[in-house]
């Protein structure tokens, strides 16, 4: 990011950072990361603690796995209690989900206070059990647990900001936002809200932001702070890296198919994907960059699974010499 992109003069770039050696790549995503904190001051209740969890979904990559349909935990849980204060009466002590913005969250607990904790328990089960039923065709490990704790004074959070908090998690736009027109099947704009956490005075949310059109993911920052502010929250933006847009006029990536396909008799997989690359970075950096990404074929990426096909290295390397031997 802090790199002098003014020492080079090449406008073409190869990118060895692919991880399937039929494929090319052709575009990635920007991101941002919106943090909203909901402020309040804690009041005492007396009442009986319940305890709601969402637990067992798939979760997954907030940009690779975005498009899935997997449901967010945080985001079920506002589904579940706002539909539950319809029914019956409690009050919030904290509701956490959760780890990393870029990361759907698997499960989310939320702590109850009510005057009559079984009737509560027993209308919390009632309504995630709905929920868990027109989810099934796509988050099978789905587990509801609804235990009711001990009686006796609690701090939680006042009336309005327990409204604005349940309405917020109900309300605020989740996972895909737009499809791309020029590439077939790939997410173009997405956000994730990938932490949720409460505080002793204020509750943490944390949106993990995405887009492969720079404007696109300016208009979603601008529009998901405007309806964090709405509902009262202190808003920070941050974190932020540029899309790779696709250059449909890309001289090198048509090089790049031809040499392919004289090696290989097949043309290779054209892709985009939701997630971020370096060349990101450098488009932006070089401007009028022509650029692809490439590589051999890796299996397991970022874990301690993480290997690579030898063969297919031996094939990337002499398909590259094709390459740069063509654009000389």
């Amino acid at each position: 990011m802090q790199l002098d992109m003014s020492v080079f003069s090449s406008k073409q770039m190869i990118n060895l950072d692919s991880e399937d050696d039929d494929t090319v790549t052709v575009s990635c995503a920007g991101g941002s990361d919106v943090r909203a904190t909901l402020p309040f001051e804690r009041v005492a209740v007396c009442g009986t603690v319940v305890t709601v969890a969402v637990k067992g979904l798939k979760g997954g990559h907030s940009g690779v796995e975005i498009h899935k349909g997997r449901v967010n935990a945080d985001k079920l849980m506002g589904q579940a209690l706002s539909e539950l204060q319809r029914e019956t009466a409690f009050s919030v002590i904290d509701i956490n989900g959760g780890d990393k913005a870029n990361a759907i969250p698997k499960a989310c607990v939320a702590r109850l206070c009510a005057a009559d904790g079984e009737a509560v328990a027993e209308a919390a089960r009632a309504v995630l059990s709905r929920l868990r039923e027109s989810l099934v065709s796509r988050e099978a490990g789905m587990v509801i647990d609804v235990t009711v704790g001990e009686s006796g004074e609690q701090a939680v959070l006042p009336p309005d900001a327990q409204t604005r908090l349940i309405e917020l998690l109900a309300d605020i736009p989740d996972g895909v936002q737009a499809m791309s027109a020029d590439i077939a099947g790939l997410v173009e704009t997405s956000l994730n809200l990938g932490v949720l956490q409460t505080m002793q005075n204020g509750v943490m949310m944390h949106f993990a932001l995405r887009s492969n059109k720079q404007r696109d993911l300016m208009q979603l920052e601008d529009e998901v702070c405007a309806q964090l502010s709405r509902f009262a929250c202190d808003v920070d933006r941050f974190g932020h890296y540029p899309p790779w847009e696709y250059k449909a006029d890309s001289t090198l990536r048509r090089v790049y198919e031809a040499c392919y396909e004289a090696q290989n008799g097949v043309a290779p997989n054209v892709e985009a994907i939701h997630a971020g690359l370096e060349c990101g970075v450098f488009a932006k950096g070089i401007e009028g960059l022509d650029c692809i990404a490439i590589g051999p074929t890796l299996a397991d990426v970022h874990t301690t699974d993480e290997r690579m096909s030898i063969s297919s290295v031996k094939r990337t390397y002499e398909l590259l010499l094709t390459v740069l031997r063509s654009l000389c």
